[in-house]
């Protein structure tokens, strides 16, 4: 999937806003950043509606290639967002094949954003994978669609622990990021490997975000074998690089993400990112 162009009329603190991204890497800097991200999420058939409820006027548009390329529209619809796909070329309605062609499970798009602030656990989140066959775990049959008890699946989670390479976390400091048998992610020293460390907010920040890239890339693994044909949606990221420092070294995440092969929103609202962005990354100020 890539999201091409965008058009926000009447939503959140945006009054107008019209963009085209010529890149799989996009940083919003500014007020509005977080608006924009949840506009693209949900013309991107996120199930999780956004929390800005649709005015009178409200319009989102934007054009986006999967199986071909289609205009995308939401509006208000009584008090709910209705959400309109039309083939880019042709005109013709069709918002079910749309749909279609971007449905992804619940959990897959859970852990295809990531926000500090939420405190979501990616660090335990494949643990629940592993147990819930045997807890007889509905909600995550649900959240799944029910491919997390399928053979195909607990083949591929089996697979996914045992050939797990620790990861650095930081280029100044021996750690690495490890998955334990359990489904942990763990921070490992190579020559002390069971010692408990005391991670710096810098540190702690790159731990919840190399969990996340692993999950993402969890289920990339997973959808390109069940699925030949599935869209990888964008991934969403705030609450992470306008807190670190500008001397953090996050060349190995930006490796990381673009093997990933997705499209990348990041919202850094406060005060934009300090940080040295990689070459080819587009920055819209907001």
């Amino acid at each position: 999937m890539f999201v091409s162009k965008l058009r926000l009329e009447h939503f959140g603190p945006l009054e107008q806003f019209e963009t085209a991204f010529c890149s799989r890497s996009v940083l919003f800097t500014g007020e509005g950043s977080e608006a924009t991200a949840e506009a693209i999420r949900l013309l991107c058939g996120s199930r999780f509606l956004p929390s800005r409820q649709p005015q009178a006027r409200s319009r989102l548009y934007a054009e986006i290639q999967t199986d071909r390329l289609y205009r995308v529209e939401a509006a208000r619809d009584g008090e709910r967002w209705l959400l309109k796909a039309n083939d880019f070329h042709t005109g013709a309605v069709c918002t079910q094949a749309y749909l279609n062609s971007v449905a992804c499970c619940a959990e897959e798009e859970a852990v295809s954003c990531f926000g500090f602030r939420q405190k979501v656990d990616f660090p335990h989140r494949i643990c629940r994978y592993i147990r819930a066959e045997q807890e007889n775990d509905r909600e995550f049959l649900k959240s799944t669609a029910g491919a997390g008890f399928t053979d195909a699946f607990r083949s591929y989670l089996k697979r996914y622990i045992r050939h797990f390479q620790p990861q650095l976390l930081r280029s100044s400091k021996p750690y690495r990021l490890a998955l334990s048998p359990t489904g942990a992610f763990t921070v490992i020293h190579p020559e002390v490997p069971n010692t408990i460390f005391y991670l710096s907010d810098t540190e702690n920040r790159l731990y919840y975000f190399l969990c996340f890239l692993n999950l993402a890339g969890f289920w990339t693994g997973f959808e390109t074998i069940r699925d030949l044909h599935h869209v990888q949606r964008p991934l969403f990221i705030s609450d992470l690089f306008e807190f670190l420092p500008q001397d953090t070294d996050i060349t190995g995440k930006w490796e990381h993400l673009t093997t990933l092969n997705r499209q990348v929103f990041i919202c850094a609202p406060s005060s934009g990112s300090a940080l040295k962005m990689p070459v080819g990354m587009q920055t819209i100020e907001l």
